[in-house]
């Protein structure tokens, strides 16, 4: 704090500099971490959740700061580095075999990201078949998986990331032709040593199922 009173303009100004120096860093200027209330490295004990049917994987009963649109969720998990990915999904949304309304709803989500983690790359296009079928009947492709339509965010795309998140991808599915619902996946940082984690249990179990004798 500065003590003292000011005598000239020059005082004055150096006065409100010390203020503003002097002031604490609020809650709104430090940097946003994890998503959807889910943070780089937390604990199973941290939610409520069931197991799905890996056992790195878990469903949360609910997120701790749940996203518009989204309401499923689920968590990737190693003992060894904690959470690691975190994944949002939408429930259905209806649309014409276009895709019109998906779409639209598609750039509403990216729009409503964007504040947070700027520039996306944009994927739209057919794996199979001409680009002509993909426009008329987009819905069809996207049940097929031979279409993607998605929002990548990463360091290729010059997004304003959190020091703990590696990438954020939007992409949209379909389970038939009149309904559509979207992904939303975050991996974090340690998102790569838990995949790695995972592989070298995945090996020891197959090694300890090879040295059991038989019965």
């Amino acid at each position: 704090m500065c003590f003292f009173k000011p005598r000239s303009l020059n005082s004055l100004f150096f006065l409100v500099f010390c203020l503003l120096v002097s002031m604490p860093v609020t809650s709104a200027e430090q940097e946003e971490t994890g998503f959807f209330g889910v943070h780089m490295g937390d604990n199973l004990e941290k939610y409520s959740r069931t197991r799905n049917k890996s056992r790195t994987i878990y469903q949360l009963n609910h997120a701790p700061a749940p996203l518009e649109d989204f309401y499923g969720y689920i968590i990737r998990h190693h003992e060894s580095t904690g959470v690691c990915m975190v994944t949002g999904t939408t429930r259905s949304f209806r649309t014409e075999l276009d895709g019109k309304q998906l779409r639209e709803k598609f750039t509403e989500i990216v729009g409503r990201l964007k504040p947070r983690l700027g520039n996306a790359r944009m994927s739209d296009y057919v794996l199979k078949g001409s680009t002509r079928l993909w426009a008329e009947h987009f819905m069809t492709k996207l049940v097929a998986k031979e279409g993607v339509l998605a929002a990548k965010w990463d360091v290729h795309s010059k997004a304003t990331l959190s020091r703990d998140i590696k990438e954020v991808l939007l992409l949209a599915a379909a389970d038939t032709g009149s309904e559509g619902f979207f992904h939303l996946q975050v991996k974090f940082n340690n998102y790569d040593t838990c995949i790695n984690a995972m592989k070298i249990d995945e090996q020891s179990d197959k090694r300890n199922l090879r040295t059991i004798p038989n019965q």
